[in-house]
C-alpha cells in the first residue's frame, strides 16, 4: 500500500488579453493553467518530491502583459511544453493515488476544475485543502486572508537562499527547505 502524500500545489495561469476575447460558452473561462507547480510531503511533512512543468495554453495562446508581469513566464517558456491534458496526466501519476492537494488561498482549486472542465477532463480530484483559510482560522483566529508572507513572518520562516529579496511572490516553486527556510 502506497504512503500518504500531501500534494502543496501552485497554479499560474493566463488569462484573456481583453475581456471581449473571455470565453463564455460552455461556461465563463477566464483561467488558462500555464505551470504547474507542487511538492510531495509525507505524513511526516518531510519533502518526497517536486514537480515543475510549464503548460502550453489552447484557449489563450496570446499571454496577458499582466500575467507575463506577475509571473514573469514568457510565451517562449511555453512553446514546447505539453499540452495542458498530457501535463494533468503527469502530475496525476506523480502524485499518486493516496493523497490530498493543498493550496495558499482560494483559487488554485475552482481554476483546476474549469480547466479539466473545458479540456473535456475527468474533474474527480482528492480532498483539497486551502491552507491560508485553515492558518486564518486556526492560527490567526480570524477570517481574514493572511499573506503567506505574513504568515511566514508570525511562523518565524525565513527566505533560503534560492529566494533573494520576496520568496513569496506568484511563481510555482515555491518550497520549504529544511527547518525555517523557505525558497521560491
Amino acid at each position: 500500500m502506497a504512503e500518504f502524500s500531501y500534494i502543496v500545489l501552485d497554479l499560474e495561469w493566463n488569462q484573456p488579453l481583453d475581456r471581449d476575447s473571455t470565453i463564455r460558452e460552455p461556461f465563463f473561462f477566464d483561467s488558462e493553467i500555464i505551470e504547474i507547480g507542487a511538492l510531495r510531503l509525507d505524513e511526516q511533512f518531510r519533502e518526497t518530491g517536486s514537480f515543475k512543468t510549464f503548460i502550453r495554453p489552447r484557449f489563450y495562446p496570446h499571454m496577458n502583459g499582466d500575467v507575463v508581469r506577475l509571473t514573469k513566464i514568457r510565451a517562449q517558456d511555453l512553446e514546447n511544453a505539453p499540452e495542458f491534458p498530457r501535463a494533468y496526466a503527469d502530475f496525476t501519476q506523480w502524485c499518486g493515488e493516496d493523497c490530498c492537494l493543498c493550496t495558499w488561498g482560494p483559487d488554485d482549486i475552482p481554476v483546476l476544475m474549469d480547466n479539466l472542465l473545458m479540456h473535456g477532463m475527468d474533474a474527480e480530484m482528492p480532498c483539497c485543502y486551502d491552507l491560508q483559510r485553515i492558518f486564518g482560522h486556526e492560527i490567526m483566529r480570524d477570517d481574514r486572508q493572511c499573506s503567506l508572507e505574513r504568515a511566514m513572518e508570525l511562523l518565524h520562516l525565513t527566505p533560503g537562499p534560492r529566494c533573494p529579496g520576496r520568496c513569496t511572490e506568484h511563481r510555482a516553486d515555491l518550497r520549504k527547505d529544511g527547518p525555517g527556510r523557505v525558497h521560491g
